[in-house]
Formats: structure tokens, C-alpha cells, sequence
């Protein structure tokens, strides 16, 4: 179950980050939250099965399901990762989309997804309050790696909901 891959996914993470390494690495993980099904409350409480069964997304259950992903993952990830990692950390946290149920002329809207981004050294610079999350490789490659990439144009797309001429 989604409950199952969520808890299997921090714990793989809680290990990697552990891990002894001289050498910079990439972890990657991917939950699925908040995303319906909404399986918690914001406080942790596991929602009943029949009510999570015939829920509709709706922005009550998805605010709930951000709080409840920002304080059981998404805190207590980063608390590991910063104490267990014996070099500087760059850490991302990025969603693929934000609240989906926006009415059509909102539909922009469901780009503002989460992005949580820590560098070591606070070398934000490179980032405004309108980057997408399009430039953020190139600007941590730019920033930490002496790279000399030009940043794309922001911009999203979501070809479900393009309109067809």
C-alpha cells in the first residue's frame, strides 16, 4: 500500500544518509503525498478506511496531508540527513505539482508546488521568488560544482489539460 511505501521510503532514506562516504552522492526518493488518497490528518492520525475510500480531492484534506507531510517526513528527513552527514549537505525538496482542483481559469495555479531547497553556506543567490523548479540543477552546478549553465526560461506545462486548436 501507498502507507507501506511511504514509511519503507524514509527509512531507506534514514540509511542511505548514514552511510560513511568520501565521495558526493545523489539520493533520490519520491513519495506519494500529498496525494489523494489522503491516508492522514495533520497531526498524524490515520484518517478511517471508508471515509479515505470515498474522498474526492479536496484543498481540506490536501492542507492536511502537506501538514501532516512538513512535520512526520519532510522535518524529521532533513533532521537526519544534516546530523548524520559528515560533509556539507545540499538538500531538495520538490513536489511534482501542487493542489490539483483549481477551477480552469486557475489552472496556473497548480505549478506552485513545494520547493525546499537547503545549500550549505546559504548560497541562495541564484534564486527568486519566481524560479520554477526548471533551473534548480543548473543552479546547484552553477553554484557548487564551478559550471557555467544558462538558466532556461521558467515555464510549466501540463499537457492533460492543454487546450487543443
Amino acid at each position: 500500500t501507498n502507507i507501506n511505501r511511504i514509511q519503507e521510503t524514509m527509512n531507506g532514506i534514514f540509511m542511505e544518509s548514514r552511510q560513511p562516504t568520501s565521495t558526493p552522492r545523489f539520493i533520490y526518493a519520491h513519495f506519494v503525498l500529498p496525494h489523494e488518497t489522503f491516508y492522514f490528518d495533520s497531526m498524524g492520525k490515520r484518517l478511517p478506511e471508508l471515509y479515505t475510500l470515498r474522498t474526492r480531492l479536496n484543498k481540506k484534506d490536501y492542507v492536511n496531508q502537506v501538514a501532516y507531510a512538513n512535520k512526520f517526513i519532510i522535518a524529521p528527513i532533513v533532521d537526519s540527513i544534516l546530523q548524520h552527514t559528515e560533509r556539507p549537505a545540499i538538500i531538495i525538496i520538490q513536489g511534482d505539482h501542487g493542489y490539483r482542483n483549481y477551477p480552469p481559469h486557475q489552472i496556473q495555479l497548480e505549478f506552485e508546488n513545494l520547493n525546499m531547497i537547503f545549500f550549505p553556506g546559504k548560497k541562495y543567490d541564484a534564486f527568486d521568488q519566481t524560479n520554477t523548479i526548471v533551473n534548480t540543477f543548473r543552479i546547484v552546478l552553477n553554484t557548487f560544482f564551478e559550471k557555467q549553465l544558462p538558466l532556461l526560461k521558467d515555464s510549466s506545462i501540463n499537457l492533460l489539460k492543454m487546450k487543443t486548436h
